[in-house]
């Protein structure tokens, strides 16, 4: 079992957990571009620009915000149909940025 120290530092903190909902624009995806760019700065940290790494984070980022867009899309599609296959969910601090 957790700690009292545990139990108490993660009570007093404010995260809301929520599926995220597909995007209706491919051209401007909100939802999965939102997410991606928090994981993308999260796990690579920012880049110089016009440097050889910020030219392949054009890339990583497209890539992850096509991948996310198609697969939110499948998941309501598949939710709309009464066939549910799976969710993307993502923590939200008190103000709806995504906390990680």
């Amino acid at each position: 079992t957790p700690s009292a120290r545990t139990q108490m530092m993660v009570s007093s903190v404010a995260v809301k957990i929520a599926r995220v909902p597909a995007d209706t624009s491919l051209l401007f995806p909100t939802n999965a571009r939102r997410l991606t760019r928090f994981m993308m700065e999260e796990t690579y940290g920012g880049c110089r620009p016009l440097s050889a790494a910020w030219a392949q984070r054009g890339v990583l980022d497209a890539t992850a915000d096509s991948d996310f867009y198609s697969r939110l899309a499948y998941y309501e599609s598949m939710r709309t149909e009464g066939r549910p296959r799976g969710s993307i969910f993502q923590a939200l601090a008190a103000g709806g940025s995504p906390s990680g």
